[in-house]
């Protein structure tokens, strides 16, 4: 199964153009899933925070513009997976707290100074909030 989530594939929440697709597989194909990925151009980060997500990135060219594609790669029925799925619909679903985000996030790009892990972590505890609102 391939998904569009993030900020991108939520409509008027704002982003940074960069597209997040999680990629879910049976878990026994993810490490032959995690060698495709990479032979077809895709860079390997590493855990992207969670033992049941692989993390790869791509530049790729699309209308003249350069973006990035980040690939989560999981198994199929993983929490993370769930997670961000429900965490997307939740915020399609909820104008009140898609605005909200959007404030934390233009707060948390102004404050974090470029400082990608600082500005994650600036947002973390109302994702986390979310996340349990939208697992319900």
């Amino acid at each position: 199964m391939v998904e569009h989530f993030g900020s991108s594939a939520v409509p008027n929440l704002g982003g940074k153009g960069i597209v997040d697709v999680m990629v879910s597989v049976p878990k026994g194909a993810v490490a032959s899933s995690l060698r495709k990925l990479i032979v077809n151009g895709y860079e390997y980060i590493g855990t992207g925070g969670s033992k049941d997500r692989e993390f790869l990135m791509r530049t790729v060219r699309s209308g003249g513009q350069e973006r990035q594609v980040h690939v989560h790669l999981t198994h199929g029925g993983s929490y993370v997976g769930r997670s961000v799925l429900a965490v997307r619909d939740y915020l399609r679903r909820d104008k009140e707290a898609m605005m909200e985000y959007a404030e934390v996030k233009r707060s948390a790009v102004k404050r974090a100074g470029g400082e990608g892990e600082r500005y994650r972590r600036l947002k973390k505890s109302f994702l986390d909030q979310l996340e349990k609102k939208a697992l319900r």
